[in-house]
């Protein structure tokens, strides 16, 4: 019983930190693209 709860911890940390992430490279993904529309305008 611990052990599964252990488990549900770990994974629900990995998909936070892996929401995080892509969270992140959204953000710069967007940020280039506003340097490029504004580079090209």
């Amino acid at each position: 019983m611990e052990f599964s709860l252990i488990i549900s911890i770990h994974l629900l940390a990995l998909e936070l930190a892996i929401l995080c992430v892509c969270t992140n490279s959204l953000r710069v993904r967007i940020r280039q693209g506003e340097l490029a529309h504004a580079v090209s305008a």
